[in-house]
């Protein structure tokens, strides 16, 4: 579960409809993560996973039948992640005065986030703020839509790197234009000892002020909290 969560996108080898190998596909599919299923038939795979497009590939020609074909669908998967990371530009973030930086845990009750959102960010909509957001999961997701449908014109999603975007963030970017995705790892920032990492530290720096919304359980959101507390 670890390792498909870190996961940019999964390779699944569906032969035979495999229990494990189909909850992992399930998992990284809830997750939000493109999956490339390969098999050396379809014959056996039940209709859901049938319906996705899968390689078939012979073991006595691997090279012949599976090579050229998975390199290809990488390669098609991975440019629409690679395609949205320029960034502002100074001159574009020039106006903006203030920034308030908003992410949290990535698996999080949406109806309850959305709630929160109210609450927490109507003070701050419609008075020129710069919005950065995070890349990732449920309470990312949640607080991109809600800036979008509050008429914020000032936003830049934030990963962790060039692939850490959900399909769910993706599509967003791809929709509007004006919304900007920053790969965290291509900036210059400053070093700061024990930080959760290079994401955080922009976040931190960038930001007039920082929203961290935990559902009691992520560790992840925990550490930063902590940090963030600690270098404020």
């Amino acid at each position: 579960m670890a390792e498909i969560r870190r996961a940019t996108l999964c390779i699944a080898d569906v032969t035979d409809a495999n229990p494990d190998v189909m909850w992992e596909v399930g998992f990284a599919a809830a997750l939000g993560k493109p999956v490339v299923a390969i098999s050396q038939g379809s014959d056996k795979l039940p209709f859901d996973v049938k319906d996705v497009r899968t390689l078939t590939y012979s073991r006595t020609y691997l090279s012949k039948t599976l090579r050229d074909p998975l390199a290809a669908a990488l390669k098609a998967t991975l440019e629409r992640y690679v395609a949205r990371r320029s960034g502002l530009t100074v001159e574009q973030q020039k106006p903006r005065l203030r920034a308030v930086a908003v992410t949290g845990s990535m698996t999080a009750p949406r109806a309850l986030v959305s709630e929160r959102l109210e609450r927490l960010l109507s003070p701050y909509t419609g008075s020129h703020y710069h919005w950065y957001v995070g890349s990732f999961g449920d309470t990312d997701e949640a607080v991109l839509a809600y800036l979008l449908n509050s008429g914020e014109d000032s936003i830049t999603v934030v990963g962790y790197s060039s692939f850490d975007l959900s399909e769910g963030q993706l599509h967003v970017l791809e929709e509007h234009p004006h919304v900007a995705f920053i790969d965290a790892q291509r900036e210059q920032i400053p070093r700061i000892p024990n930080s959760p990492s290079k994401r955080d530290i922009f976040l931190a720096s960038r930001a007039d002020l920082m929203i961290l919304i935990w559902d009691g359980k992520s560790k992840g959101t925990r550490a930063l909290m902590e940090w963030a507390f600690c270098h404020s």
